[in-house]
């Protein structure tokens, strides 16, 4: 006990007389060890051998409330020190059965306390957990829902399909265990009147809208935030429109803050891959300068189909009336889930 105190920094050490602190504690025996909480526990007793070893893991695991709210602390747990992974409940504070839904993950949680998840509520409307909530891309829309959250080289979840109870959670983490739960790839709905000339992809269209055709699919990732996509986005929207009777050609945009292609890396907005019509797995990247004039050769010399690109206005026109706006290319966590690089926010 004494070696323990003397190495931890992250709690009060005290000895006392049982028959001092019975009326307190009338758990209180010779050689008992309790730890007093500040949160939903308040109370724990240790009830294993005395060693260092054993002790200081039982302070470990009982560091934390049985369920967090999102702080610093937990995210560090999960996306800097990847020594947890989190079972997370989004819920909005005004919901009636807020108490009932964060009741039963406290049972999980209190169950599986010391494993390897760290068990948090967040609501999305307001602070930290709002961030967090845009971060995942969470709305109302979704709500209540818990999801797992893994981090490796890239921020990963996962979805409870089934009810908000204690054994469906149960058998959610069990079956995340097993790596039978396929990961949640977060999508926009499929447009409806998607007709062109430059056309909204999401998440669930990608394949059949870029790579299940024998078109050369000019495709445009951007993020809300970006200014310079709209500089581009003007571009391509005039290429388009231009190239509109050419049959061969397709233009499209995806906004990656709301929607996930597991298998594609972006690391920079905006940014322009093209697919060619006779072989989609020699995506052509454009690099460096996006001007209007680069566009077209970065196209002509990439198509599968010859280009003939009619006389178009200037960049310049088309951008006309536009607010300058900064460049975001070297900005390398882009959106709220960039599958490359992203890390969940902190509080600051």
């Amino acid at each position: 006990y004494n070696e323990v105190a003397k190495a931890d920094n992250e709690y009060y050490f005290y000895q006392a007389n049982e028959n001092d602190v019975k009326g307190e504690f009338p758990e209180a025996a010779e050689g008992q060890i309790i730890l007093m909480k500040d949160n939903d526990e308040m109370m724990v007793i240790y009830k294993g051998e005395i060693t260092k070893e054993k002790l200081t893991k039982f302070l470990d695991d009982n560091e934390m409330p049985l369920l967090n709210d999102f702080t610093d602390k937990v995210v560090d747990l999960i996306s800097r020190y990847f020594t947890k992974k989190g079972v997370i409940l989004f819920r909005s504070d005004t919901d009636p059965d807020v108490s009932k839904l964060e009741g039963e993950l406290h049972k999980v949680a209190e169950e599986l306390k010391g494993q390897e998840f760290v068990f948090i509520k967040t609501d999305i409307k307001e602070g930290f957990g709002k961030r967090v909530s845009d971060f995942f891309a969470m709305d109302e829309s979704l709500l209540p829902t818990v999801v797992i959250v893994e981090e490796t080289d890239r921020t990963i979840m996962y979805k409870l399909n089934g009810e908000i109870k204690a054994e469906e959670i149960k058998k959610f983490i069990e079956e995340f265990r097993k790596g039978k739960i396929p990961r949640y790839v977060m999508s926009e709905s499929i447009p409806a009147g998607n007709f062109g000339p430059f056309y909204k992809v999401v998440a669930k269209s990608f394949n059949q809208e870029v790579l299940e055709n024998d078109l050369d699919v000019v495709v445009e990732f951007t993020a809300s935030w970006c200014g310079n996509c709209k500089k581009v986005d003007a571009i391509l929207k005039s290429l388009a429109e231009a190239l509109v009777d050419n049959k061969k050609i397709k233009f499209c945009e995806i906004e990656m803050t709301k929607n996930e292609l597991p298998d594609i890396t972006i690391k920079g907005y905006p940014h322009i891959k093209l697919y060619p019509g006779l072989n989609k797995t020699n995506v052509a990247t454009l690099s460096g300068d996006r001007s209007q004039e680069q566009v077209i050769a970065f196209l002509k010399g990439n198509c599968s189909y010859p280009l003939v690109v009619p006389e178009i206005k200037p960049a310049e026109e088309v951008a006309k009336g536009k607010e300058d706006l900064q460049c975001c290319l070297l900005y390398t966590s882009p959106s709220p889930r960039d599958l490359s690089t992203s890390r969940m926010p902190s509080s600051a």
